[in-house]
């Protein structure tokens, strides 16, 4: 698969970019998509996208790094551990231990993923927001699959504008 021009976040590096091709493949395969069309454009702390032609448009298929739940678990783990132990006046790192498990869960979740970005999308319909469209046949535990907007980046959008501007967006 050929390398990005740009990436999301350029600083970020997949896991195991190896398995999370392998997973891109056997996704495509069930799929029937053409794979060999396809590339890698970005990635990002939890997975890569991949974007990919369908049905007369292009897709953006995000991929969750195979194994990276096992290890978002140990850190929690140790998390945990260490705020058993760590008392701070006035903080319970218990509970803030908790609070970060439930936000990686719920960043790992891309069925959650593909609701809401249905659900941003109905609500964004008037506006000119555009919120790609879900895939839904094409969305697994690991996968979510939206209509590929070809835009530039935010950051790089709003750094090109004043400030003045920004504030209107």
């Amino acid at each position: 698969l050929d390398e990005p021009e740009d990436t999301v976040f350029d600083e970020c590096k997949p896991v195991n970019r190896p398995a999370l091709e392998a997973r891109f493949r056997s996704f495509c395969e069930e799929h029937g998509f053409p794979c060999t069309e396809s590339r890698f454009h970005a990635s990002g702390s939890v997975g890569g996208v991949f974007v990919v032609p369908y049905d007369g448009t292009t897709l953006a298929v995000k991929v969750r790094y195979p194994g990276i739940e096992d290890l978002f678990r140990q850190d929690v783990a140790a998390l945990q551990r260490v705020a058993r132990v760590s008392p701070v006046r006035g903080f319970d790192p218990v509970a803030c231990s908790q609070q970060v498990e439930q936000f990686i869960a719920s960043e790992l979740d891309y069925r959650r993923e593909a609701a809401y970005t249905r659900r941003f999308h109905a609500l964004c319909a008037d506006l000119l927001v555009v919120v790609p469209t879900v895939y839904d046949a094409c969305c697994e535990d690991d996968i979510v699959a939206t209509g590929f907007v070809d835009s530039d980046r935010l950051f790089d959008a709003l750094a090109a504008n004043s400030l003045a501007e920004n504030t209107a967006l």
